[in-house]
């Protein structure tokens, strides 16, 4: 660069400069977990593999891949706990195995996770899937337990000590098998507690009776989560977010709605997968859309690898392995 620039000029370049640092310093963060998907299940992952996973593929294409993982226990409730605290899972009272729909919180009150500390950061923050790191419900139960009865929880008082205590701005929760959703700290709707001639009635599938919303659809809860993080991001785009988006597939219910049925081919579980990376799509598609996409980092990955429900003989009949054959 050669001449001279007047200061206004110096001052309002330096200016722009200290934006686009700041920009940098401070990027969007979109977390996705999926729940019981094997790397198999990815195309980018696995080039035999037989499930097409566009959007998930774009990410691998656009970023980094990972392959080299370790865990000191791959399952839910303890994966969700490193993720959000960065600590060892054995250092909770949890042991082995996962939590219930309504055990206590595995993470304790002035414990620092990621959403409290980007939150000091001026991040705006939101949690919309599955949680699984427990919540303080009220309860009748006889005695305390880590796992406890549906039929003990009142779900019409406020619950205490779950994601919007652990430094959630807003939070969309709903478990797996749970038939409910919970916005904030509360159940959303009126909710009864189901018996097993409910549960066939309603021809729910890989569900024990428990509370449910008389409206409720195992189909649409891919559907709500999806709606429910675009609109968020788009009314905090104004400002660094970080979107935690742990979903609950294709962990069973294996339920594939309309329009994903039949389509991979192979089985529920394929279908299951597509409807998931359909899910991660619409993210991307909204950051696109909004001009986010260049300063937002977006992680994907599982929590552990497909679980027995997903039929894995049937799909190794069909030449596809969930665990992964080759990595394209």
């Amino acid at each position: 660069m050669s001449g001279k620039l007047k200061l206004g000029k110096v001052i309002g370049f330096a200016l722009i400069l200290a934006a686009q640092n700041a920009l940098a310093a401070t990027p969007n963060i979109v977390y996705i977990l999926a729940d019981d998907m094997g790397p198999g299940d990815v195309s980018a992952y696995n080039k035999d593999g037989k499930i097409p996973t566009p959007n998930i593929d774009r990410i691998a294409a656009e970023g980094m891949k990972f392959m080299d993982a370790h865990t000191a226990s791959a399952v839910c409730s303890p994966t969700r706990y490193g993720i959000m605290t960065g600590r060892y899972s054995w250092r909770t009272w949890l042991k082995e195995g996962v939590l219930g729909p309504y055990s206590p919180p595995l993470i304790e009150k002035e414990r620092e996770t990621v959403a409290t500390f980007l939150k000091k950061a001026g991040y705006a923050t939101a949690m919309v899937g599955k949680w699984h790191l427990g919540m303080d419900w009220k309860n009748s139960a006889p005695a305390k337990s880590k796992r406890i009865a549906a039929k003990f929880v009142d779900l019409t008082a406020p619950i205490e000590n779950g994601p919007m205590d652990r430094g959630f701005d807003f939070v969309l929760e709903s478990h797996p098998t749970c038939m409910f959703y919970i916005e904030g700290r509360r159940v959303e709707k009126e909710v009864k507690l189901l018996t097993a001639a409910d549960v066939k009635e309603r021809k729910y599938v890989h569900t024990k009776p428990d509370w449910a919303e008389d409206d409720y659809v195992q189909e649409e809860k891919l559907t709500r989560f999806a709606s429910t993080a675009c609109e968020w991001i788009r009314g905090n785009a104004e400002k660094p977010f970080f979107l935690y988006l742990p979903l609950t597939s294709p962990h069973n219910p294996i339920v594939p709605r309309e329009g994903f049925l039949g389509k991979s081919g192979l089985n529920d579980h394929g279908d299951f997968v597509m409807e998931t990376d359909w899910v991660v799509g619409e993210v991307l598609k909204t950051l696109d859309e909004l001009k986010l996409a260049e300063n937002t980092i977006v992680i994907f990955t599982a929590d552990n690898g497909t679980s027995p429900s997903a039929g894995i003989p049937e799909m190794a009949k069909k030449a596809t392995r969930p665990a992964g054959s080759t990595v394209a």
